[in-house]
C-alpha cells in the first residue's frame, strides 16, 4: 500500500510540474502569439517586427543549450522524494490519531463489556466454591468449613468494596480557574488551563481523553474499573488488586486441599468447573501479581504510570550526565505511603477504607 501510494505521488508530482527546464517554462514563443491573433501582429510597427527577430534567435539559442547536469536531475529527484515522504508522514499521522481516536471510543464503549465480564468471572468462582468445593473440605470438619469460608468472604467483600468505590468515585476534578487570576500579569502565578476541556491544570494533572477531562494526578484509565484512577480512588484500585489477589490465592489453596483427597463419586460437572476456575484464578492471580508489584513500585515512590515513563528517560539522561535524578515529589516510602493510604504502613486502617468510613459516619452522626 505504501509502494503503490509513493509511486502515485511521484507520477502525480511529476506531471504537475513541466519537463521543460524553468528558464524555457517561462519564455512564450512568439510563432504562438501570432497564430493565436494574427490580425494583431500584422499590425505591429517595424520595431516590434525587429523584437520579434530577435525572440526568434535568442529562441534558436535556447533550444541549442545543453540538457541539465547530473546534479541539478539529482536535486530535482531529491525534491521529489522529499515531497512524496512528506505526504506519506502525513498520511501516517493522520492514521494513527484517528486510530487512538476510534480505540478510546471503544474502550468507552466497552467499559461496561468489561465491568460485567469481571463481575462474571468473580461470580463463577464464588459459585464454585459455595456449590462444590465447600462440601469436600474435610479440616476441621464443620467449624473448620465455616472458618475457612468466613477468611474467603472477609477477602471477597473487602474486594468487591474497593472495586465498587474505584468504579463509582470520581478520580479527581480540577477547580475552576478564578477569573482574576486568569488575568494575572505575572505568567508563573497564572495557572495553567487545559486547552481541550478549558478546565484548571494543576501539576501532576493530565487530560483523559476517554473521560474527555483532566484528573488530578491522573495514573491511567482502567477498562476493567470503568473510571479513570487518579488522586481520590487510586488507594482503592491497588486495595482493590491486594484483596482479589488473595482471593484466588485463597481458592487456589482450597482446591489444592480437596484435590489430596478426591472423591470416588465426583461428576464430570464438578470437575469441571473446578478445573475451570482453578485455571481461571491462576491466570488472573499471575496478572494481578505482576500489575500489583508494579504499582507498588510507584506508590512507594511517589509517582504516577504517566509520570514513570517520562522519569525513566529522565533518569537515563541525567545517568550519562554523571548526574543523579531525584523525584521531585519523593517524600520517602513511609510518606509515599501515607500520601496514598492516609495511614502510615504500620496502621491497620488504611487496609480497611469502610471501617475508617463507617466510624466517621457514626462520629458525625452522634455528634448531631
Amino acid at each position: 500500500l505504501f509502494l503503490f501510494l509513493f509511486l502515485f505521488l511521484l507520477l502525480g508530482g511529476g506531471s504537475s510540474s513541466s519537463s521543460a527546464p524553468p528558464h524555457l517554462q517561462s519564455k512564450r514563443f512568439p510563432e504562438e502569439t501570432s497564430t493565436q491573433n494574427p490580425q494583431r501582429s500584422s499590425q505591429n510597427s517595424p520595431k516590434s517586427s525587429q523584437n520579434f527577430e530577435n525572440s526568434s534567435k535568442s529562441s534558436e539559442g535556447i533550444s541549442k543549450q545543453r540538457p541539465l547536469k547530473r546534479s541539478e536531475q539529482k536535486r530535482s529527484w531529491r525534491t521529489i522524494s522529499r515531497q512524496c515522504l512528506r505526504r506519506i508522514v502525513i498520511f501516517i499521522d493522520d492514521g494513527i490519531d484517528k486510530g487512538v481516536d476510534t480505540a478510546n471510543y471503544g474502550i468507552k464503549i466497552l467499559g461496561p463489556l468489561f465491568v460485567c465480564v469481571a463481575i462474571t468471572l468473580i461470580g463463577f468462582l464464588t459459585y464454585t466454591y459455595f456449590r462444590f468445593v465447600i462440601y469436600r473440605i474435610s479440616v476441621g470438619g464443620a467449624p473448620g468449613r465455616v472458618a475457612i469460608t468466613l477468611i474467603g468472604l472477609f477477602f471477597l467483600l473487602n474486594a468487591l468494596y474497593n472495586y465498587f468505590k474505584a468504579s463509582t468515585l470520581d478520580a479527581g476534578l480540577p477547580p475552576a480557574a478564578d477569573r482574576g487570576e486568569l488575568l494575572e500579569e505575572d505568567p508563573e502565578l497564572r495557572p495553567k488551563i487545559c486547552q481541550r476541556c478549558n478546565l484548571q491544570k494543576p501539576p501532576r494533572a493530565h487530560h483523559c481523553s476517554i473521560c474527555q477531562r483532566c484528573v488530578l494526578k491522573m495514573d491511567h484509565h482502567c477498562p476493567w474499573v470503568n473510571n479513570c484512577v487518579g488522586l481520590a480512588n487510586y488507594n482503592h484500585f491497588c486495595l482493590f488488586l491486594f484483596y482479589l489477589s488473595e482471593s484466588c490465592g485463597f481458592f487456589m489453596a482450597v482446591c489444592c486441599l480437596i484435590l489430596d483427597d478426591p472423591s470416588p463419586d465426583q461428576e464430570e460437572e464438578e470437575q469441571q468447573s473446578i478445573l475451570v476456575s482453578f485455571i481461571i484464578a491462576g491466570s488472573a492471580l499471575l496478572a494481578l501479581t505482576i500489575l500489583g508489584g508494579f504499582h507498588v513500585i510507584l506508590c512507594l515512590s511517589n509517582q504516577t504510570t504517566i509520570e514513570f515513563y517520562g522519569n525513566v528517560a529522565t533518569r537515563i539522561k541525567a545517568r550519562r550526565r554523571g548526574e543523579k535524578w531525584t523525584n521531585p515529589y519523593g517524600k520517602g516510602m513511609a510518606g509515599n505511603f501515607r500520601e496514598v493510604f492516609k495511614y502510615p504502613f504500620w496502621d491497620p486502617r488504611w487496609m480497611f477504607p469502610w471501617a475508617v468510613n463507617l466510624s466517621r459516619t457514626l462520629r458525625l452522626s452522634s455528634a448531631k
